[in-house]
C-alpha cells in the first residue's frame, strides 16, 4: 500500500502480490524517488533510490514492550521515559491535524524536529553511562531493547514469510523455520547461528542435512537482517 500526493487529493493505492519478496515492492517503487516510511520488514532493503524512513509506531513499540512487569517500577524506567518522548511527539502531532502539506512541514520543523533530537541525544548517552557499561558490559543499545521487549509474531512472521509461502518447501523444513521463529519471538534474535546444529534444532535432521546450501545461505541472511535491524534502531 502506498500513499500518494497529488495537487488537489489524496489516493491510495492497494497492489496485491501473493508473496512478499523484496522484488515485488522494488518493482511497485519503480521510479519513485521519495521517502519510504516502513517496518524493518527485510525485503524492503531491496529497494533502491528511495529514502528509507523507519516507522515511529514499531520503534515506540519495542520501548512500551520493554516497561518493567512491576508497575511500581514503571515511572523511573528507561523505557517510560521513551515513550514519555513519543507521547510528546504524538501530542505535537496531533496539533497539526487540519493544516496543509506545508503548514505541518513547516511545523514539524518547529515543533516536532526539536523532541527527535532531543529523544536520539538522550538515546546516545544512555550505551556510554558508567551503570550502562557495568550492567550490560558492550552489548549494543539496539540488542539489549529487542533483548528485553522480544519481537512480535507479526514481524517475526512476515521476515520468513517468502519460506513459510513455498510451495517447494515440505512440511519438516517448515516447522524447522518456525522453530527459528519462535526462538527469535522469545528471545529478540539469534546472536550466533551455531545453534540451528543444536536442539532443539537438530530434530529430525541437522541445519545442513534439512535444507540445500542456497537455502541455508538465504536463511541465515534473514536472521542476520533480523539482528541488524535491531542495531539500526539507534542508527
Amino acid at each position: 500500500m502506498k500513499n500518494m500526493q497529488r495537487p488537489f487529493r489524496s489516493i491510495v493505492i492497494f497492489d496485491y502480490k501473493p508473496t512478499r519478496k523484496g522484488k515485488n515492492a522494488q518493482a511497485f517503487m519503480k521510479g519513485f524517488d521519495g521517502y519510504l516510511v516502513r517496518d524493518g520488514y527485510s525485503g524492503y532493503h531491496v529497494v533502491t533510490g528511495v529514502k528509507h524512513c523507519g516507522c515511529m509506531t514499531h520503534v515506540r513499540r519495542y520501548f512500551v514492550n520493554a516497561l518493567p512487569k512491576d508497575k511500581s517500577a514503571q515511572e523511573t524506567s528507561v523505557a517510560a521515559e521513551a515513550v514519555r518522548y513519543f507521547e510528546w511527539i504524538y501530542h505535537e502531532e496531533n496539533l497539526l491535524s487540519g493544516m496543509t502539506a506545508e503548514e505541518r512541514y513547516e511545523q514539524r520543523l518547529a515543533k516536532v524536529k526539536p523532541l527527535l533530537d532531543a529523544f536520539f541525544a538522550w538515546i546516545e548517552t544512555l550505551h556510554v553511562s558508567e551503570d550502562y557499561k557495568r550492567e550490560y558490559g558492550d552489548t549494543p543499545f539496539g540488542l539489549l531493547i529487542r533483548k528485553i521487549a522480544k519481537l512480535d509474531h507479526e514481524s517475526a512472521m512476515s521476515a520468513f514469510s517468502e519460506y513459510i509461502n513455498d510451495s517447494s518447501l515440505n512440511q519438516q523444513q517448515i516447522e524447522f523455520i518456525l522453530k527459528i521463529i519462535g526462538h527469535i519471538e522469545n528471545n529478540g534474535y539469534i546472536d550466533d547461528v551455531k545453534i540451528l546444529m543444536r536442539p532443539p534444532f537438530d530434530k529430525p535432521y541437522s541445519f545442513i542435512k534439512m535444507f540445500d546450501a542456497k537455502t541455508r545461505a538465504e536463511l541465515l541472511k534473514t536472521i542476520e537482517n533480523i539482528k541488524n535491524n535491531a542495531l539500526d534502531i539507534v542508527a
